[in-house]
Formats: structure tokens, sequence, C-alpha cells
């Protein structure tokens, strides 16, 4: 995943993550525990409806490798990109 942060009068900042760190097993046991201590705030997304949309989201990801996922411009003209 790679995003890019433009501000209007200063220097571009790019950092990217590795989407095999976003897609991994240990990154979904995280947020299924999380979800489990949190219900609260989750009430409405169990551990299977995640699991199936992980999986959707994963599956996205091999299909369509350079999706853009947010291009934003403020006002001021600075830019938000992240794409996959």
């Amino acid at each position: 995943m790679k995003i890019r942060i433009i501000p209007k009068n200063h220097f571009p900042i790019a950092f990217t993550i590795p989407n095999s760190l976003i897609f991994n097993n240990i990154t979904k046991l995280i947020i299924i525990n999380s979800i489990k201590h949190n219900q609260g705030y989750f009430q409405n997304l169990d551990v299977t409806k995640f699991n199936i949309l992980f999986n959707a989201l994963k599956d996205c990801f091999k299909e369509y490798k350079n999706l853009e996922l947010v291009d934003i411009e403020s006002a001021d003209g600075t830019c938000v990109k992240i794409r996959f």
C-alpha cells in the first residue's frame, strides 16, 4: 500500500506499507482479538462477518493491484492518495 501526502507549500511525504503485512494471519488475529475485547464499539461486526470481509479485501487486492482507494484534495490544496 502506497500512501502519499502532498502539502501545498511543503515537500511531499510518501511511504509504503507492505500488503503482506496488512493481509496476513497475525494481523487478522490481532483484529479479531480487538473485536472480541471491544464488543461495545463493534456491535454489528462479529468474527464470522470480519472473516468474510477480510477475505474479500484480500481477493480484491489480488485482482486489482493498482487500485486507488483514496484520492482527496482539500480546499487549501493538500492532496492525500492511498493506493494498493
